[in-house]
């Protein structure tokens, strides 16, 4: 089976270049970057990345699975390497988590973890949406108690018309 597939994490560093006096009064500053730091981890169970519909969590492993460094002064070496973040669906999750090593019943937990979060999340939006609803009744409650007044109340009315 081939291994599972990788996200990147890059992480740069830096060699500032020689300042470049354009004036005596004033001079600019240059930061170039010379070299990225890519670390390449493997997918793995991953609580923080639930899935919106159904289905086990995939996230990024703990530990970086190798590590590569590139030169970034030739614009070549790196451009081609770049490469999407893509959604996987409940199947495909299911398969990375058996190709990490976990038994069906580990991926079974995971799912039921899963969707206990899931409706975790939806009881609080629930209950955001009755507060904001309750609030709204309320305003609404308070604006008809007050008393209306007309223009002829008004002394700043009244003031205009003479």
């Amino acid at each position: 089976m081939s291994p599972s597939p990788s996200l990147l994490a890059r992480a740069t560093s830096a060699i500032p270049a020689p300042a470049q006096p354009t004036s005596p009064a004033t001079m600019t500053k240059r930061l170039a970057f010379t070299t990225a730091t890519i670390y390449v981890f493997d997918l793995d169970h991953g609580g923080s990345a639930l899935p919106a519909d159904t289905g086990p969590p995939v996230g990024l492993a703990r530990h970086h699975s190798r590590q590569e460094r590139i030169d970034l002064t030739s614009p070549v070496s790196w451009a081609t390497k770049r490469s999407r973040v893509r959604k996987f669906d409940h199947n495909e999750r299911m398969n990375l988590l058996k190709a990490a090593n976990y038994s069906m019943k580990e991926i079974a937990a995971f799912c039921f973890d899963a969707i206990d979060i899931r409706k975790s999340r939806l009881a609080t939006l629930d209950e955001i949406e009755a507060k904001r609803q309750a609030r709204r009744r309320k305003l609404i409650h308070n604006a008809r108690r007050l008393p209306q007044h007309t223009a002829d109340d008004c002394p700043l009315e009244q003031d205009t018309k003479t």
